[in-house]
């Protein structure tokens, strides 16, 4: 997200920043290119929700089917049946692929 503001004096800038934050002291500099540079806790890098949902590797299907694997041997198969069927499926194989992360999740992988 970007905002941008444009003051006409540096008083009007102070202002708005004791306004905004409820404190008074602002400290500014000013550059001779009067552009506007942000704070330092402005400059970190936040995630997107698109971003944070993004798995940070694909997953694929062999895996799904290893975990799955796993899960029933730890577990017995009504267990992995009972998972399979929160997901509306059957088999590991007809799950869809924006289900592999929370399956993994489910089974514990």
């Amino acid at each position: 997200m970007t905002i941008n503001i444009t003051f006409e004096s540096l008083e009007e800038m102070k202002q708005f920043c004791s306004e905004v934050t409820g404190s008074a002291a602002v400290t500014v500099k000013e550059s001779s290119k009067k552009k506007a540079t942000k704070a330092p806790e402005e400059e970190q890098n936040v995630e997107t929700p698109a971003e944070q949902t993004k798995a940070p590797e694909s997953i694929s299907i062999e895996q799904v089917r290893k975990a799955a694997g796993n899960y029933m041997k730890e577990n017995g198969k009504e267990a992995i049946s009972s998972v399979l069927a929160e997901f509306g499926v059957k088999k590991v194989t007809d799950l869809s692929e924006g289900d592999y992360a929370a399956f993994m999740q489910k089974v514990g992988a």
